[in-house]
């Protein structure tokens, strides 16, 4: 269906041409339908909020992986640059 981020022109058109269809009989010109304000459905605006958190959480379990990771590889670093070699079962 219509989307109103990238096709709002054409749903204002079309917007438009429904209300005169509606009106048009009392003498009135529609020129401009514009949307001030959207509101989504609470139970569809409650799943974007579901979705975006989960998003959210996948990110940071993410981050803390890749932190960890990071962490680990400047250790076995640090160790190796004090000498102490560690066998690749050590290193897991």
């Amino acid at each position: 269906g219509p989307c109103l981020k990238t096709e709002s022109t054409e749903i204002s058109a079309e917007m438009c041409s429904a209300v005169q269809a509606l009106v048009g009989h009392f003498g009135v010109q529609v020129t401009l339908v514009q949307l001030t304000d959207l509101n989504y459905a609470p139970e569809i605006a409650q799943q974007m909020l579901v979705k975006q958190q989960a998003g959210a959480h996948v990110e940071a379990k993410s981050l803390i992986a890749r932190g960890s990771a990071e962490i680990v590889q400047e250790t076995l670093q640090h160790l190796e640059a004090q000498g102490l070699q560690l066998s690749e079962e050590q290193r897991g």
